[in-house]
């Protein structure tokens, strides 16, 4: 009789741990990843200098599967590779950003790739127009426009590098180490 009883509750206690042990799964962040990001502040040729610190923000979370692994508003950091100044002439002005890093989820550092570029325009209207074909003389005295990458424009970066997480419970997401 104590046979079937001890089975009965050996079963009962295993079926228990069983069903309590959380769901594990691996997810992978695939190189290439796009990721939608914006400058926290305006960002200029004429204001911001060569080699200056930025951030930018994540404008959606990045899903896989449902899990966040990257949530929105997370800070990507990027460096502003080349800034010059309108000038003379018409000349426009350039502006050069390059993006390197954020954080996923769980904190650990993700590599980000790409740069951004933006030129100042020549000529916005007819009176720019007229300005930049008048001689020498009298044309020269006009600025060509400053490059300038506006808060809450979307850009587009990719994922450096692959990247696995691990899934606990199904929602907490911790990076694997390669």
């Amino acid at each position: 009789m104590k046979s079937p009883l001890l089975i009965a509750l050996l079963l009962t206690l295993l079926l228990r741990t069983v069903q309590a042990a959380p769901a594990e799964r691996v997810l992978q962040l695939d190189d290439g990843t796009p990721l939608i990001i914006t400058p926290t502040v305006d960002i200029s040729s004429a204001d911001d200098e060569t080699g200056q610190l930025v951030t930018f923000k994540l404008v959606q979370d990045c899903k896989i599967d449902g899990v966040v692994l990257i949530p929105k508003g997370t800070v990507v950091n990027g460096k502003i590779e080349r800034a010059e100044h309108s000038k003379m002439f018409g000349k426009k002005g350039i502006l050069e950003i390059s993006i390197s890093d954020t954080k996923a989820v769980d904190g650990s550092p993700l590599e980000i790739r790409t740069t951004l570029e933006s030129k100042g325009n020549i000529a916005q209207n007819t009176a720019d127009k007229v300005h930049r074909i008048l001689p020498y003389g009298t044309g020269m005295l006009f600025n060509g426009k400053d490059a300038i990458l506006a808060a809450g424009t979307h850009f587009t970066v990719f994922v450096d590098g692959t990247s696995k997480f691990k899934i606990v419970g199904g929602k907490k997401a911790f990076r694997i180490k390669n």
